[in-house]
């Protein structure tokens, strides 16, 4: 088999280096699309221990990665939705230490990995029948071109909740 017959397809931009500043818009689903992170009630989410590591480690994503910073977001019973902001400082960085491991370890997959596999380590020790597998593979994305979308996407995400009973096998 070639190389190309054994890769999977990409869901990113082809071409598009992702290590570019921005804000992104990204949705990562949980394995098999199963609700393992809470409940919608009364149209509010209310998070579950494992919803609540996943919360967790979203929100430590400034302090543990260096150039990247989160806005808006919502951990919904089978996916997060959620906005990164990569800054000016990863790129500088890049430029000034000229290094391309630390380029690709500050890449919007790279820092979207780190996240899944942080949360499932801690889900390991700290809840005692843990799903075997919580993420779907991938994710989605969408780069953020203009503020514009950048208010459009704060306000899809603000208003998941309510629109959960109608759209939650969208996910």
């Amino acid at each position: 088999m070639t190389d190309q017959t054994t890769r999977r397809n990409s869901l990113r931009l082809q071409g598009y280096d992702y290590r570019n500043p921005g804000y992104y818009f990204v949705t990562i689903l949980a394995f098999q699309r199963q609700c393992l992170f809470g409940e919608v009630l009364e149209k509010k989410v209310h998070l579950n221990q494992l919803g609540e590591i996943v919360k967790h480690h979203w929100l430590s994503i400034p302090k543990k990665k260096l150039g990247f910073d989160i806005d808006a977001f919502v951990i919904m019973p089978n996916h997060l939705h959620g906005i990164v902001r990569i800054m000016n400082t990863v790129q500088k960085q890049i430029a000034e230490e000229n290094m391309l491991a630390f380029a690709k370890a500050n890449s919007l997959s790279v820092l979207i990995r780190t996240f899944k596999a942080s949360v499932t380590k801690s889900a390991r020790k700290e809840i005692d029948d843990y799903p075997p597998k919580i993420w779907h593979r991938s994710f989605n994305d969408r780069i953020l071109r203009d503020s514009e979308s950048l208010d459009a996407i704060r306000f899809y995400i603000k208003s998941n909740p309510w629109r959960w009973k109608k759209e939650k096998n969208i996910y």
